[in-house]
């Protein structure tokens, strides 16, 4: 099965592999802003998943985030349909307590749906129901592991047979590892404890590189 086939072009611009970023942390709403408009030319999209936050804090934090030049389009609401869907953003990323794929799909037919999953069957539920991609992890249980063997990765490539839609990886994977991870998905996910390291700019431009068009 072609990999480049799986991509959607949805709102954003993609590179050859997609890189996500989420942010469920945010200690510092200046700094997460700044870091933001430093990167987003080298990133798919930028995941707000702040769970304790309200609407309301999550709809001021995308204006702030537009404001500064941070294309909408590259912003996902993680849950909130309706702060997605108020504030313009790119797109949407649904789990097990968010409203059902096809429903959003059906009522919001411009916005990209992404649905994070743990098993096949949840995979061919959300691909039936028209997600446009789905997110899967964790695929390495430790950051540092180089083992392309451990239970996610070979989930991972169960999944990549099992369904026909662009799969986006996260969990563990870092520059020494990624090759091994690439066959099988569309593209990789960098979380918090990542990617809010002093060097997370160098580290973005990093997997950047690695994933670009040749």
């Amino acid at each position: 099965m072609n990999l480049v086939n799986r991509q959607h072009s949805g709102g954003a611009t993609l590179l050859k592999k997609e890189l996500h970023i989420i942010s469920d942390i945010i200690f510092d709403e200046h700094d997460f802003i700044e870091t933001t408009k430093e990167i987003h030319p080298f990133i798919t999209a930028v995941h707000l998943r702040v769970k304790a936050w309200s609407a309301h804090k999550l709809y001021t934090l995308v204006e702030r985030l537009t404001e500064k030049g941070i294309p909408g389009n590259k912003i996902y609401i993680n849950d909130r349909v309706d702060v997605a869907i108020a504030a313009g953003t790119g797109g949407v990323q649904l789990n097990y307590r968010s409203l059902p794929v096809s429903k959003v799909r059906e009522a919001f037919p411009s916005i990209r749906v992404g649905k994070t999953i743990h098993t096949i069957d949840e995979a061919k539920l959300a691909e039936s129901e028209g997600a446009d991609y789905i997110m899967f992890g964790k695929i390495f249980e430790e950051v540092a592991s180089l083992d392309a063997h451990e239970q996610g990765f070979e989930k991972l490539k169960e999944l990549y047979e099992a369904v026909n839609l662009p799969i986006i990886a996260y969990g563990g994977i870092t520059a020494r590892n990624i090759e091994s991870v690439l066959p099988y998905a569309s593209g990789i996910a960098v979380e918090s404890s990542t990617w809010q390291a002093v060097d997370r700019p160098v580290m973005i431009k990093q997997f950047y590189n690695l994933l670009m068009p040749d």
